[in-house]
């Protein structure tokens, strides 16, 4: 009779369920796979029929034997809102986490169950709790690319730089997966914009080494430091010109990095990588951000050598006949920095405009980022 009952349950015939409990199947009876006819119930939407076992007396709390995962766990997993609804209002614990330190919240964050997440913070939910791999449901839901979750958990947690066992912020994530509006949104909540995961990587070398160029403006506007240096002493801009991402390197040009920043081990700067590559529109681009083409890594090698050995002939002639811009790279480095001064403060588009004239330099083809708060 139990084993029916399970079976019923995960049939969804609800009638049959009635029968059976009312001829004295026990409602918290588990199968051979660890689950109850509740858990059952909440992981399939089954509303009539958690709503009968309950009535019956079935543990709104009651673990399977697999993962130790509530009926509410269950619920979220799979997004049943109503089941999840009827649970809690039988009192089911919030906080509950399972074996992996997986809470409702994470799975519904992560799974993009908008509904549940809304239910649950609502019953004041600990917005924060982390799992075995020291994960929120705010890293869960970055990596998803769930915005509206992102933002919702965004209006209750206190910290939002928690880091995970491997050092990534929420922030690193959705640098590394793309999220250009979710960047936007961590970015102007973060405390600690230059924080780096275990590779010494920030959230803008990320950003840089997938080529998400719209990522790098939102956190270069935060306040992001543009010469940051990971364990490699590598800034964003020599990784992303070594990887040919020539929007990446504009915007992190545009933005005041430094392009004669050398590797401070092997002497390299960006055009050094750049010339490693059949790429001559980086070449071109780090040219007229100011980039010395006579510039010699520790062993005396200037970018020119490393073309001509790459066999790189254009970018070798280019670099060659290169012809410095009579305006000083101080002076452009300190326009875009002022600028860059000018975007961080939000300054109105008038203001903005006014301040970009008085500077008299501004790159074609840049396009202007302005920042307000963040609206849905």
């Amino acid at each position: 009779m139990n084993n029916d009952l399970l079976d019923k349950s995960f049939q969804g015939d609800e009638k049959a369920v009635r029968i059976l409990l009312d001829q004295g199947a026990d409602p918290d009876s588990c199968g051979q796979k660890g689950f109850t006819p509740l858990q059952m119930a909440a992981l399939y939407g089954r509303s009539g029929i958690a709503c009968a076992l309950l009535a019956h007396g079935a543990s709104v709390n009651k673990t399977d034997t697999v993962n130790e995962s509530t009926p509410l766990i269950h619920a979220a997993i799979k997004g049943s809102s109503d089941v999840a609804s009827i649970l809690l209002a039988k009192g089911a614990a919030v906080d509950h986490p399972n074996k992996t330190g997986l809470t409702a919240l994470h799975y519904a964050a992560g799974k993009g169950h908008e509904t549940v997440v809304d239910m649950l913070l609502a019953r004041g939910v600990k917005p924060d709790p982390v799992d075995s791999f020291g994960q929120t449901p705010l890293h869960l839901a970055v990596d998803g690319g769930f915005r509206s979750i992102t933002w919702a958990l965004l209006a209750h947690v206190t910290e939002i730089d928690i880091v995970n066992q491997w050092g990534d912020s929420p922030l690193h994530k959705a640098s590394a997966l793309g999220h250009d509006a979710i960047v936007r949104m961590l970015a102007q909540r973060s405390s600690r914009i230059g924080l780096t995961d275990y590779r010494g990587n920030t959230a803008l070398h990320l950003a840089a080494m997938n080529d998400h160029h719209c990522c790098a403006q939102h956190l270069l506007a935060a306040g992001a430091d543009p010469d940051a240096m990971n364990n490699d002493e590598n800034t964003a801009l020599r990784l992303a010109a070594g990887l040919g991402y020539l929007k990446t390197v504009n915007t992190l040009l545009f933005n005041g990095a430094n392009p004669n920043s050398p590797n401070p081990s092997s002497g390299w700067t960006a055009l050094h990588y750049a010339a490693c590559k059949d790429n001559i529109a980086i070449i071109n681009a780090l040219l007229a951000g100011g980039a010395d083409p006579a510039v010699q890594c520790v062993k005396g090698l200037t970018p020119k050598v490393f073309a001509t050995l790459n066999g790189h002939k254009v970018i070798a002639h280019t670099l060659t006949h290169h012809k410095a811009d009579h305006q000083p790279m101080s002076l452009k480095r300190s326009c875009r920095m002022a600028i860059r001064s000018r975007l961080i403060a939000n300054q109105p588009q008038q203001s903005l405009t006014a301040s970009i004239n008085k500077l008299g330099f501004l790159p074609k083809d840049v396009k202007v980022y302005l920042y307000s708060p963040v609206t849905l």
